[in-house]
């Protein structure tokens, strides 16, 4: 968890260009870039959740919505870890 919302949208954008990097890249299987993703969605809830700290609504959809995306991650995490994860090194 960040501690400002400020580092939170950050943390969302590096994980997303991160994320587009290694997607164009080819350096990770792309079931590890969705896992990369989901883990990075969940800065981007924490960011709204930091906007609307005082929205209690907001604030209960926002929770739904990051135990939901949590639960996917599980499914998924364990969904892939059945295939073998192969990372490519190649140089620029």
């Amino acid at each position: 968890m960040c501690f400002n919302p400020e580092v939170s949208l950050a943390t969302f954008i590096f994980g997303c260009i991160s994320a587009i990097i290694v997607y164009k890249l080819k350096v990770i299987n792309n079931s590890t870039i969705i896992i990369l993703l989901l883990f990075t969605f969940i800065q981007f809830i924490e960011f709204l959740t930091w906007i609307y700290y005082n929205n209690a609504n907001i604030n209960r959809i926002l929770s739904i919505i990051a135990f939901i995306t949590i639960v996917i991650q599980m499914f998924t995490i364990q969904i892939i870890s059945l295939k073998p994860i192969y990372i490519k090194f190649k140089l620029i």
